[in-house]
């Protein structure tokens, strides 16, 4: 065979390759991860109010597999449908606080724990919610359709959702019963979600929607400013008067002018000082939290001046 044969063989060969390589459908690789928690029970349970709203209840066990990636387990969010949740309450003594939590425009119940649970630990907890504005209208009929909150990287040994069966029209998909409840249950891979319709004649409660009214926090602080502005410049006030001033006349120039011109300022910036110190975060003129750009050395600087020229 002679060399030139032999060079048309390979690059045969080669061609061939390279085809099968390129027209072969892409294989995605799963990335396998390590799972750091394992929710043991999910058990959600559901009855009406006369006005459509939903009590809802959570029983949760959730088991610690890990507490060196992201440290022991101190605070969870369980996911729900809307902004439309209200009255979260704590029903277990092992929770600190439980509050709607919002991420973007994503909406939870956070749970803070009132301990740490490290690897192997189990903590079981429980707490409950209203829910408005769930159904929908279908004429003479109405739908829940109820998806709780999944996990994507947790996966759920066992989930009960438990719907009070007074009046229901039917559900979907089907159900046992236990109790005066209709009954789901199930295992959840870690990203996998269930979802449930549950159908009720619209003549049978009176349904009304509700607005739930949620401070927002950007308001809050509009609100928060200029009290803490006052409040601030009165203390700065006070605490001169008792370092030896006088101030018999309240028009005068040091109080009128100078002085007091700058107070406001001064007093977000004491104030953002205070809260912040010895907390190792960020300080608080690099966050500007009070809509001020002075930086607390700043601030010393100019009252070690203003305590020199009153000496």
């Amino acid at each position: 065979m002679t060399k030139g044969i032999l060079k048309r063989i390979l690059c045969g060969i080669f061609a061939a390759l390279c085809a099968v390589v390129f027209l072969m459908p892409p294989y995605k690789v799963q990335a396998v991860t390590t799972p750091i928690d394992e929710i043991e029970t999910y058990s959600i349970t559901v009855s009406l109010n006369d006005n459509g709203s939903m009590n809802v209840s959570y029983l949760i066990t959730w088991k610690v597999l890990d507490d060196q990636k992201e440290g022991p387990l101190t605070w969870v969010k369980i996911g729900v449908p809307n902004d439309d949740v209200d009255n979260v309450r704590a029903t277990s003594d092992n929770i600190r606080k439980a509050k709607f939590y919002r991420e973007g425009r994503e909406t939870f119940v956070r749970v803070d724990f009132k301990d740490e649970y490290h690897a192997g630990d189990e903590v079981t907890f429980s707490f409950s919610c209203v829910m408005y504005n769930q159904w929908t209208n279908n004429g003479s009929t109405v739908t829940y359709s109820f998806t709780p909150g999944w996990f994507d990287e947790i996966a759920v040994d066992n989930y009960v959702i438990k719907w009070k069966s007074d009046k229901i029209n039917s559900v979907k998909p089907a159900s046992g019963d236990m109790g005066g409840f209709v009954v789901w249950t199930g295992a959840l891979e870690p990203g996998e979600r269930v979802s449930i319709d549950v159908v009720y004649d619209r003549s049978d409660f009176n349904f009304q929607r509700h607005d739930v009214v949620r401070w927002d926090p950007e308001l809050l602080r509009a609100f928060a400013r200029p009290i803490i502005i006052i409040v601030m410049s009165v203390a700065m006030v006070i605490i001169r008067i008792k370092q030896g001033d006088k101030y018999d006349d309240y028009g005068g120039r040091r109080f009128g002018g100078r002085h007091f011109h700058g107070g406001g300022g001064c007093a977000c910036a004491c104030a953002c000082a205070c809260a912040c110190a010895g907390g190792g975060r960020a300080g608080c003129s690099a966050k500007d939290f009070y809509g001020t750009k002075l930086s607390s050395m700043r601030v010393r600087s100019r009252l070690k001046k203003e305590l020199k020229e009153d000496a």
